[in-house]
């Protein structure tokens, strides 16, 4: 009776012990299962991390693609612009050229023209003075032809004398011309315009060059001639052709 209370005894501390072994495993399995369950989902939430950081680098990658596409894209677009902008540049400039070259033709021949009607100008104006001269050596051969016989005899006298054109001789024939006064005293010419007027000594008026001055028709103003008494240059020409008027103070 007592072994039989002994090991029933023995048979219920055995179980005992098993239960708690039983339990010691399970919580040990249970606390294994939770660590493993703890790190797979540290385990998920790397590759999630990791493949989200993945997905962004791979959107990044073909964001910077797409960027560059586009870039490439409108780099041609304006290069085409600007190839289309040259060729549209230089149809203008051969436009301009040929506009440039028919100005350049055109005022070529209308420097022509010009010249030609400058050539014939001046050719007329040669063949005028010419026709002009000749008349005058007509003239002049003419007076010398038809002198009164008065103004011979008294040239005569001044030219046997050598004193030239006198106040009161009144006329005198010199180098192929007749010689007369006029006096500023009738008239002023006050618009003859000579420089640095006076009269001299003798009752001539000078210039501030001492050219005399004297009037003729015959010769342009300016022009310097010789008289009787002295070298003297035109300044008026109201007098006859042939004549040389001298101006006098007298």
């Amino acid at each position: 009776m007592l072994q039989s209370k002994k090991l029933m005894d023995s048979r219920k501390g055995g179980g005992f012990i098993v239960t708690i072994l039983c339990i010691v495993t399970v919580i040990f399995v249970g606390s294994v299962a939770v660590q493993k369950a703890k790190l797979a989902s540290e385990v998920l939430a790397k590759t999630q991390e990791q493949n989200a950081v993945e997905v962004t680098s791979k959107m990044q990658s073909v964001i910077a693609t797409t960027t560059k596409i586009s870039s490439n894209i409108h780099h041609e677009t304006q290069t085409e612009a600007l190839i289309t902008q040259i060729r549209t540049a230089k149809s203008h400039s051969g436009v301009h050229t040929t506009k440039m070259t028919a100005i350049k033709v055109e005022n070529d021949v209308q420097a022509e023209i010009e010249a030609k009607k400058e050539a014939e100008a001046k050719k007329q104006a040669e063949e005028s003075a010419a026709k002009k001269a000749k008349a005058k050596r007509a003239t002049q051969k003419s007076a010398k032809s038809e002198k009164p016989q008065s103004e011979s005899v008294q040239a005569n006298v001044s030219n046997s004398s050598g004193s030239g054109l006198t106040r009161s001789g009144g006329v005198y024939y010199y180098n192929g011309h007749k010689e007369t006064w006029y006096s500023e005293r009738v008239l002023p010419g006050g618009a003859l315009d000579i420089p640095g007027r006076c009269t001299d000594d003798s009752g001539l008026v000078r210039d501030e060059e001492g050219y005399i001055c004297v009037a003729s028709p015959d010769y342009p103003k300016g022009t310097v001639v010789e008289t009787s008494l002295g070298t003297g240059k035109v300044y008026d020409s109201g007098c006859a052709s042939g004549v040389i008027d001298i101006y006098t103070n007298w």
